[in-house]
């Protein structure tokens, strides 16, 4: 009867322990999807002397929001640091807030031109976009028409400037889009990836194809990404394209792509 008695036990503790392990996991793979599967090595093509200044270790952080003690800590650092990112005013980031199709164009214009960069606004009457206001103007009004000028983007609807040519300023940027303008970042406003025969992620249509799939392919060939769950290509890696980008991650794409060399991890 003890025999058995401890037999169940036994059971129940290990079918505890399993049980416990597999949230453990399921917290880590959610936490390893937030961060996009990033890591702090740059991509191969980044030059082995950094061109770019590293930056001094801080002292504090630089938002009251990103603390040393989270993921995203030294990817918002590293971006702020280099002057790429100012936050919202007040002291914070807002690293887990979607970042909107308004602000990635300030993201993408400072990566382009440079971090001390701002666009000159447009006269109201030459303005390109019907759903951004010129006249008032809106905050990202600048940024939209200079993200249009230097070719970068071409809109979210409409095909006429001025008269129907839409950007979806106030939308979120999804990941499949920030293949586009990151890979434009890297290649130029010209370029257009290659659509492989062979597609590494399991939630890209590279058969019809759906319209980014040689844009998320590039992103990850170029070694900005490794996807948003799963570690196999072609078996179980995602990149979770239809999934609004955070601002944290839009941090990792910055720095990856302009090959910056990153603060450390946390402050001595």
């Amino acid at each position: 009867m003890f025999g058995s008695r401890l037999k169940w036990i036994m059971k129940i503790a290990l079918t505890l322990g399993a049980t416990l392990l597999i949230i453990g996991l399921a917290q880590l793979g959610g936490e390893w999807t937030s961060v996009a599967h990033a890591d702090s090595t740059l991509p191969s093509w980044c030059p082995s002397v950094p061109t770019i200044s590293p930056c001094p270790n801080p002292t504090i952080p630089t938002f009251t929001d990103v603390p040393d003690s989270e993921w995203f800590y030294p990817w918002v650092e590293t971006v702020a640091c280099h002057g790429y990112v100012y936050g919202y005013g007040d002291g914070t980031y807002g690293p887990l807030d979607n970042a909107t199709r308004g602000e990635m164009a300030v993201f993408i214009e400072r990566a382009v031109n440079g971090p001390s960069y701002t666009p000159t606004l447009p006269a109201p009457t030459l303005g390109t976009f019907v759903d951004v206001d010129y006249s008032t103007p809106i905050w990202y009004a600048n940024w939209v028409e200079g993200l249009y000028q230097d070719g970068m983007t071409a809109g979210c609807a409409g095909t006429i400037p001025g008269v129907d040519l839409e950007y979806c300023p106030e939308s979120n940027h999804l990941r499949a889009e920030a293949a586009v303008f990151f890979e434009r970042v890297i290649n130029g406003s010209s370029f257009i990836p290659t659509l492989p025969t062979v597609g590494s992620f399991i939630d890209v249509d590279y058969s019809t194809p759906i319209w980014y799939a040689n844009w998320v392919e590039g992103i990850y060939q170029d070694g900005v990404v490794a996807g948003c769950g799963g570690t196999v290509p072609g078996v179980d890696l995602a990149y979770c394209p239809e999934n609004d980008i955070t601002r944290a991650e839009v941090a990792v794409f910055m720095v990856r792509s302009l090959c910056l060399p990153m603060v450390p991890d946390t402050i001595p």
